[in-house]
């Protein structure tokens, strides 16, 4: 009878009987169990008394428990007893109690934006609370599976997976996050993390090649980048590969010196590894003109006096000897370019 309910109530309020009406209503509240809405708005009742009247907090949590068990899939009554249950919990610092809480809060949630929120708070809990980093990249892979591009969990496993170690999930995660990075230069951080990941934690030499490469394809030649590539093909003597790389980074020098020093290093490889003394004459020059004192490509050049470009490299030399007075040598070339001509005259 709700005329009978309402002046109990009233009743148990004027005269501080709170704590006998809860009585009364405990009860009565298993005679109608059947009545699903009648029993929930009765626990409600006794519910907010005991946490808002009477402040005895083990009952009011034991009554909003009772509420969420009892009719557990309707949003309308589970949620205000998840929500205070919340506050409870959290002021108790019962941690492992409101996780399970919250778990089921996520569940009745419809939007996944909303989901999303609580999932978070989870993670934080587990996280930073009780220092369980595994149910913590649970929380935040879950929170991926409903947004991809959520990059506060993406920021999250990558912590995480740093803490642990584990290089591999954590390079799963770098790259999933370049994905949906609108800057080139946060997307080169990334992709040079990866590699350096590859190359130092995972020593997988052939990944970190890849790696360092799509730095060059995906945001444009990288300095860092084509060092680290010369410096693996060097390791496994791949010197093709290698003077592509060079042959890339030549252009982005300007320093004078550091530009004849990677342009001796080409013509030295062409010379002495890859056997195209054409090409190589052509880059040692080249070297020269920047850089006239540069001792070894003077000696890689003259190591070419006896290769079929031993004319154009005496092309070369002789100015830089004229200007040294290094008569020796230039006697030297005059044979040389003797024996070269069959002009009885030259």
């Amino acid at each position: 009878n709700e005329v009978v309910a309402g002046e109990l109530s009233r009743v148990s309020t004027e005269n501080g009987l709170e704590s006998e009406y809860c009585e009364l209503l405990d009860g009565v509240i298993p005679d109608v169990l059947d009545d699903t809405l009648l029993a929930s708005r009765l626990m409600t009742e006794v519910a907010t008394l005991f946490d808002e009247r009477l402040g005895n907090i083990e009952k009011a949590e034991a009554s909003y428990r009772r509420l969420l068990d009892h009719d557990p899939d309707n949003p309308e009554t589970a949620l205000p007893a998840v929500a205070a249950l919340d506050r409870l919990l959290t002021a108790g610092e019962s941690w492992d109690e409101l996780l399970q809480v919250l778990r089921i809060q996520v569940r009745l949630l419809g939007d996944p934006m909303e989901q999303k929120d609580v999932l978070h708070r989870m993670a934080e809990i587990e996280e930073s609370v009780l220092d369980r980093t595994p149910n913590a990249i649970e929380l935040f892979r879950e929170i991926i599976g409903l947004d991809e591009a959520d990059m506060s969990a993406l920021f999250g496993l990558e912590r995480l997976y740093e803490r642990q170690e584990g290089w591999t999930e954590l390079i799963e995660v770098l790259r999933r996050r370049a994905v949906f990075e609108s800057s080139d230069d946060q997307r080169r951080e990334i992709y040079l993390r990866v590699a350096r990941l590859f190359e130092e934690m995972l020593e997988d030499h052939e990944e970190a090649i890849a790696a360092y490469n799509q730095v060059n394809d995906e945001v444009g030649a990288d300095r860092e980048a084509l060092s680290a590539l010369a410096r693996l093909y060097e390791q496994a003597e791949r010197w093709r590969d290698l003077l592509d790389v060079y042959e890339a980074e030549e252009p982005l020098i300007e320093e004078p010196d550091a530009r004849a020093e990677m342009l001796f290093k080409m013509g030295d490889l062409l010379r002495a590894r890859l056997d195209e003394p054409e090409q190589a004459v052509e880059r040692l020059g080249q070297t020269l003109e920047i850089d006239a004192s540069h001792r070894e490509a003077r000696e890689s050049i003259e190591s070419l006096l006896e290769s079929p470009v031993k004319l154009e490299a005496i092309r070369i030399l002789r100015p830089l000897f004229e200007a040294e007075g290094d008569y020796e040598r230039l006697l030297a070339f005059n044979e040389i370019q003797a024996q070269e001509t069959d002009d009885p005259l030259e």
